[in-house]
């Protein structure tokens, strides 16, 4: 991979729709499933519309800018889009398929966005699972950079051209960059990336410096320095998705291997928070940290650090309760888009992903197989 330089330093909205057999008027009682944007048919239709009238294609990752707005990876459309009020505004991209490149965010293509974070300094932070570029992006300034690239970028052999960082020789993981598929900022502005493909979460520091902070290779060798090799089967990473940085620790979502853990981030440890390694599964009212999942995709935080979990395999979000035990929230229905609003425990769900409280206190999340944004009205669990 080749670092390159990077030259930058209220979701307010009610649940509009205009489908006549809707009643709007639910969407505003606890917890009530409402979809905020898509219309539930993937593809592409309306730019800068009514969010719920625009066609979304593979919606996968979720992020809150510092004024408190939603952006959204409308992944297979090849955009990021932003909520204006009731409308979604296309802030990256042009609706095509392509490496990403420094300049204006509306000259760039994007080639599959599977990650976004904004950090402490208000800026987002994007990963491309197909283009293998990790981004930054001064959403006010509609300015992008390329951070990082991997050797199918025209950054790796750009030679002179290439906008490097003076004195630093270009770092390379013997892994390569596979498929990028998360990115989570530290509270020091460290950057976290999970490398799908090369089973690995790496980070860059304020620095610039590129460093392996957890994961095995193939043949059970760690690949963090700290760690003896041949060390545990535990430490080894299996598709590794969804980041979220909380209270000072890094949490992955192990997906293949049905999972949630935290890692020690000074000796590259990890350490099951939810879910039993290697055994994909579902059953409610248990331990939470016994509970079984199946290819948890993300998850995010709430009240008290309790989590919730996007169980995309499950087709469900899993929370858990304030006695500790785990419980199904949102996803009991028979399957299918089945129309809202309706109480969320028993609304169907395709395959549940990015996921976040808003500032109100609402559950958002992305309905990828459904091509929809769904909120859930202050929950109560």
């Amino acid at each position: 991979m080749k670092l390159v330089s990077m030259g930058l330093s209220a979701l307010v909205f009610a649940c509009n729709s205009s489908k006549g057999d809707v009643d709007d008027s639910r969407c505003g009682h606890e917890m009530i499933i409402c979809t905020i944007a898509g219309t539930g048919v993937g593809g592409f239709q309306g730019v800068d519309t009514l969010a719920t009238e625009t066609q979304l294609n593979g919606p996968n990752a979720l992020a809150i800018d510092s004024s408190g707005r939603i952006i959204i990876s409308d992944a297979a459309n090849y955009l990021i889009r932003r909520f204006e009020d009731d409308q979604l505004i296309s802030i990256v991209g042009q609706q095509r398929k392509g490496f990403s490149v420094a300049g204006d965010t509306n000259d760039t293509a994007l080639n599959f966005v599977s990650g976004i974070d904004v950090g402490p300094d208000g800026l987002m932070y994007m990963v491309e699972g197909q283009g293998h570029h990790v981004t930054v992006v001064d959403i006010e300034a509609n300015e992008i950079e390329v951070l990082l690239a991997g050797h199918e970028s025209p950054y790796w052999n750009a030679g002179d051209e290439a906008p490097m960082w003076p004195e630093l020789e270009t770092p390379k993981f013997e892994a390569g960059l596979g498929q990028l598929s998360g990115v989570a900022v530290g509270d020091d502005g460290t950057v976290y990336i999970a490398d799908a493909k090369a089973n690995l979460i790496f980070s860059i520091s304020t620095d610039f410096s590129v460093n392996t902070v957890a994961g095995m290779d193939d043949n059970g060798f760690a690949l963090v320095p700290n760690l003896d090799d041949l060390a545990s089967d535990n430490h080894r990473l299996a598709g590794p998705q969804g980041l979220v940085f909380h209270d000072g620790a890094l949490y992955v979502a192990d997906t293949d291997r049905h999972r949630i853990v935290v890692v020690d981030l000074e000796e590259g440890t990890l350490t099951n928070v939810i879910g039993v390694t290697d055994r994909p599964g579902y059953g409610d009212g248990g331990p939470f940290a016994e509970a079984q999942l199946d290819s948890p995709h993300h998850f995010n935080f709430g009240d008290e650090g309790r989590m919730i979990v996007s169980d995309s395999g499950n087709a469900a979000l899993r929370v858990e309760l304030l006695n500790g035990t785990i419980d199904t929230v949102a996803g009991r229905g028979a399957g299918g888009y089945d129309g809202e609003p309706q109480d969320a425990e028993m609304v169907s769900l395709g395959r549940p992903m990015g996921i976040l409280y808003d500032s109100a206190g609402d559950l958002v999340f992305a309905d990828r197989d459904h091509a929809v944004i769904r909120r859930i009205h202050q929950p109560n669990w």
